[in-house]
């Protein structure tokens, strides 16, 4: 009996040690290409934002911590300057709305320097399908 839980533990253990070594070396095989395709996602979504013929510069290479409570949170939100010739055209910031009815809602919204708002996109939220909309609304123009 004791042998038998010896062997079913050694069997475990092998497994175990053979499964983390298969994530780890996946993880460490991919994760160059996973950061290229997240800046490519937020480069996208940053894209639909400010409209390329605002900026002349990789925008997510633009970036800057901001920290206002207007933002949604006390935590620093990342801000991307758009720029043409160096001279910047436009923003966007990332802020949250945090009255949510599932949580908060994550957002990217972008605005050129006259204040006029460029686009707003919905980076992340726990909100049923139908409702993230309105309840995005409600917090923007507080209802």
């Amino acid at each position: 009996m004791l042998n038998a839980i010896r062997k079913n533990g050694l069997t475990l253990a092998i497994f175990a040690c053979a499964s983390t070594g298969v994530v780890a070396v996946t993880q460490y095989l991919t994760k160059d290409q996973i950061l290229r395709q997240e800046r490519a996602q937020l480069q996208a979504t940053l894209n639909e934002v400010i409209p390329h013929e605002l900026h002349d510069n990789e925008l997510y290479a633009a970036c800057t911590l901001v920290s206002d409570p207007a933002l949604g949170t006390t935590t620093a939100q990342p801000a991307y300057i758009a720029t043409i010739n160096n001279e910047p055209k436009a923003l966007a910031i990332e802020t949250i709305a945090p009255d949510g009815y599932s949580g908060a809602i994550k957002l990217i919204i972008g605005v050129d320097v006259d204040g006029t708002i460029l686009g707003t996109r919905v980076l992340a939220h726990q909100e049923t399908p139908g409702w993230v909309i309105k309840s995005t609304f409600e917090s923007l123009i507080g209802s």
